[in-house]
């Protein structure tokens, strides 16, 4: 009896309405639901996806770069090998920059790391005491950015960063030549060479020469691979 009242009732609005307007009506209350309903579910759906196919997308780009950089590896260390020799120095290393943690308002701290570090036969490597260090704590860092290269002793560069030339002293180190590695304009890591106590010191001129010219090669190889 329900049924039929109901449909008793649906053929009086017809024949009230006509069947165009109850189509229209019950097509434009679909397509109300659809809106208010659907809309937000669709919406969340898409954006799950969204999310999804982005992480996707960044762990692929990660693992893919992993495997860049063992590709690479060996060209890094030919480089840095070829330095010792024609430099004599004790060790050459790159640094490259990179974003740590972050304050509470969401601003970056810069840090930088150690990423390769070659040294001659008899020395000592010294990479893992330099691994994320906040180069806020570290006026060489401000220096080497303004002025994009330093060569001097230890004591020099204490005149410019205290805490820096401490560290190195622990690591017996006695002179620094150091230059900027670029990417167009920015800046992206340093690249040096140290030597120890009693180790012969070429020339100042000799030892930019050589880091602009392999610093040239190394910017030419990591920065594909960071890209």
């Amino acid at each position: 009896m329900e049924q039929l009242s109901f449909f008793e009732r649906a053929v009086k609005i017809v024949d009230k309405y006509g069947t165009f307007k109850v189509i229209t009506s019950i097509v434009l209350f679909a397509l109300f639901l659809l809106v208010t309903v659907g809309t937000p579910i669709i919406t969340k759906y898409s954006m799950e996806k969204s999310i999804d196919a982005a992480e996707k997308n960044k762990e692929l780009t990660h693992i893919r770069d992993l495997e860049n950089r063992r590709e690479v590896q060996p060209q890094i260390y030919s480089v840095l090998d070829n330095l010792l020799e024609s430099t004599k120095a004790d060790r050459a290393f790159i640094i490259e920059l990179h974003n740590g943690s972050q304050n509470i308002n969401g601003v970056p701290f810069l840090h930088g790391t150690v990423t390769y570090e070659r040294v001659r036969e008899g020395v000592e490597n010294i990479d893992e005491e330099y691994q994320n260090l906040s180069l806020s704590r570290f006026e060489s860092s401000i220096y080497m950015h303004n002025n994009l290269h330093f060569v001097g002793s230890v004591k020099d560069l204490a005149k410019i960063d205290k805490k820096i030339a401490a560290k190195l002293t622990s690591n017996q180190v006695s002179y620094v030549a150091v230059t900027t590695l670029h990417d167009g304009e920015k800046e992206w890591g340093w690249f040096g060479i140290l030597y120890g106590e009693g180790r012969p010191i070429p020339s100042k001129e000799k030892m930019l020469n050589e880091l602009l010219i392999s610093s040239q090669t190394i910017s030419g190889i990591l920065v594909n691979v960071r890209k």
